[in-house]
C-alpha cells in the first residue's frame, strides 16, 4: 500500500460532525486538530493522557474509573496520534462529575459548567463506540479488528492485574460451592465496601463447585461469572452504588467474559469484578472526594468491628488530633463517626443474622454492644424490627 498523506483537519471535523464526538489529532505530544459540539476546558484528555504511552497496538480504548470511555488511534505512517471521546453508556451523576473535576484541577464552582458539558456529550452504547474505532483505524492504517480485538487489546484490568495472583487459587473461585452463607459472605463485603476482606477472601477461598448450568466448562464459568454478576451488582446498590452505574459496570465485565478462552482467565476477570464493585463503594463511603482519611477510618472500624471502637482509639492509631478527624470524618463522609460506627456494627450483625445460627446474645457479644437490649434497641431504630423479627424475615425469604 502507497501512503496517501492524510487532511487530518478534514477528519478530524468530519468525524466530529458525524458522530457527535469530541475528536483530537496529536503530533509528538502536541494537540495540533480539535473539534468539540460541547467544549470544556480544560481538554477532558487530560484524564488519560498519561496512558497513551501504554499501549503498542494502533487501536484502543482507554476507560476511567467513573466509565468514561475514549478511542485512540496511532498511525503507524505519520506518527499522528487521534484521540476521540469521552462517551459512556450513562452521563456521569454528581458525584462522577466532582471526581472528574478533581482529577482535572479545577475548582468545585464550576461544577454546572463541567454537567452541561456532559448533559451534551453523546452517550454511545459501548460496542457501537468501539465500532466507530474500528472503522476509524481502518481508514487511518489499513487494518481491520473487530469489537472483540479492541476489547482484548485493550482489557488493563484484567492484563495489570491477572498476575497478581497465583493460579491455583483463581480456579477456585469459579468453582468455589454457592452456598448460601458462602455467597452472603461474599456480597457483604461488596456492600459494605470492605477492601481488605476481599483481598483476605481471595487469599483462602472456599472450595466446592457449584451444580451444572451449561454443556461444557468454559461455558460453565461464563454463566457463573454472569450470575456473579448479577448477585455483585445488587450488593453494590445495596452499598449505594447508583443502579445505572452498577449495571453498566456489570455489563462490561459480561462482555469481556465472552470473549475470553480459558476458565483461568474468567476466574481471574471474577476477582477483579468482585474487587472492583467494592473498591467503588468505599470510595462512594468515603465521599466525593475519596478522602483516605475516611477510607483509613472505615476500613480500621471494619477490621476492628467485633470491638468496642471509640473516636480516641481511632485517632490514636492514625496518628491524627481527635477534633480533627471527626470535623473531617463528617465533612468528607456526612457521617459523625460515632454513628458510622453503629451503622458498620448493624450491618454486620444483619450478616451474622442471615448466615450463621448464632444466638442474638452471641451476636451482642461479638460485637461487643453493652447489653442485648441496647443491641435490639439499636437495631430496631435502624431496621424498624428486632433482630428476631429480621432473622425469621430473611429465613422465609
Amino acid at each position: 500500500m502507497f501512503f496517501v498523506q492524510f487532511d487530518y483537519e478534514y477528519l478530524c471535523h468530519g468525524l466530529g460532525h458525524l458522530t457527535g464526538l469530541e475528536t483530537r489529532v496529536y503530533q509528538k505530544g502536541e494537540r495540533v486538530q480539535h473539534y468539540s459540539p460541547y467544549e470544556f476546558n480544560p481538554d477532558m484528555a487530560r484524564l488519560i493522557s498519561h496512558k497513551l504511552e501504554n499501549h503498542e497496538d494502533n487501536a484502543f480504548y482507554i476507560e476511567t474509573d467513573d466509565l468514561l470511555v475514549f478511542g485512540v488511534i496511532k498511525s503507524r505512517f505519520d506518527q499522528k496520534t487521534i484521540v476521540i471521546g469521552p462517551t459512556s453508556q450513562i452521563r456521569p451523576g454528581k458525584q462522577e462529575t466532582v471526581a472528574i473535576l478533581y482529577m482535572l484541577d479545577e475548582p468545585y464552582s464550576r461544577l454546572p459548567e463541567l454537567q452541561n458539558y456532559f448533559s451534551n456529550m453523546i452517550a454511545y452504547p459501548f460496542e457501537m463506540f468501539l465500532e466507530i474505532l474500528c472503522f476509524v483505524n481502518y481508514a487511518i492504517n489499513d487494518e481491520k479488528l473487530s469489537v472483540a480485538n479492541l476489547i482484548k487489546q485493550s482489557d488493563q484490568l484484567l492484563s495489570n492485574q491477572s498476575d497478581e495472583w497465583e493460579e491455583g487459587r483463581a480456579e477456585s473461585i469459579t468453582d468455589a460451592h454457592n452456598t448460601f452463607q458462602s455467597e452472603q459472605l461474599m456480597l457483604s463485603y461488596i456492600t459494605t465496601g470492605n477492601v481488605d476482606a476481599v483481598l483476605a477472601f481471595f487469599n483462602s477461598p472456599p472450595t466446592g463447585r457449584i451444580g451444572s448450568i451449561a454443556h461444557n466448562e468454559l461455558r460453565q464459568r461464563k454463566n457463573a461469572l454472569i450470575c456473579a454478576a448479577t448477585l455483585m451488582s445488587r450488593a453494590a446498590i445495596a452499598g449505594g452504588m447508583p443502579s445505572d452505574t452498577a449495571f453498566a459496570i456489570s455489563d462490561r465485565y459480561i462482555q469481556k467474559a465472552e470473549l475470553l478462552k480459558t476458565g483461568g482467565d474468567i476466574t481471574k476477570l471474577n476477582m477483579e469484578m468482585m474487587l472492583d464493585y467494592t473498591q467503588r463503594v468505599e470510595a462512594l463511603k468515603c465521599g466525593a472526594e475519596d478522602s483516605n482519611i475516611a477510607k483509613n477510618v472505615i476500613r480500621y472500624i471494619q477490621k476492628n468491628i467485633s470491638k468496642k471502637i471509640t473516636v480516641k482509639e481511632i485517632a490514636e492509631n492514625l496518628n491524627l488530633n481527635r477534633s480533627y478527624l471527626s470535623e473531617r470524618f463528617k465533612l468528607d463522609t456526612g457521617t459523625a463517626i460515632g454513628d458510622f460506627i453503629m451503622q458498620t456494627k448493624v450491618e454486620e450483625s444483619k450478616r451474622m443474622l442471615k448466615i450463621s445460627n448464632l444466638t442474638i446474645a452471641d451476636i451482642s457479644d461479638y460485637l461487643s454492644f453493652s447489653s442485648q437490649s441496647y443491641f435490639q434497641t439499636v437495631f430496631k431504630k435502624a431496621e424498624g424490627c428486632t433482630p428476631k423479627e429480621y432473622r425469621i424475615k430473611v429465613q422465609t425469604e
